[in-house]
């Protein structure tokens, strides 16, 4: 495919698909973008280079002098909630859809009889609280 702009070259084979894509309008979008990015990308890209010299050269990256105000100032978290006290709940089994959905229910704050609890009377089915 012959690029429909000067000073543009494909270097790869274009397949009719692409010729559907790559038409004059997006070329000319493109070159727009290059016109108007390339310096700032050029000079971005030459900072970048300079600051792995001085890293290479031994200097320790750091934090930024426009952001020491936030750092050095008292902070304070939201004391936690009620609901994120209570941690009875907790996976203990295989990954399987029951066993992540389980956890995520609510429940009373007290324990439900199961046929594993120890404390169960002998002879008695438990029953789920309703």
């Amino acid at each position: 495919m012959t690029a429909p702009l000067p000073n543009i070259e494909i270097r790869a084979d274009v397949s009719p698909e692409f010729a559907e894509i790559l038409t004059t309008p997006a070329f000319d979008f493109v070159a727009a973008l290059h016109r108007s990015f390339e310096p700032t990308r050029r000079a971005l890209l030459q900072r970048r280079a300079e600051r792995q010299a001085r890293i290479n050269a031994g200097e320790r990256p750091g934090f930024l002098a426009e952001t020491a105000a936030t750092r050095e100032a008292a902070w304070q978290i939201a004391p936690v909630p009620e609901d994120l006290r209570d941690r009875r709940v907790e996976i203990t089994g295989p990954v399987e859809r029951k066993m992540i959905i389980n956890p995520s229910t609510p429940a009373p704050a007290c324990l439900w009889p199961t046929s594993k609890t120890p404390t169960r009377r002998p002879g008695k089915t438990p029953s789920r609280a309703r």
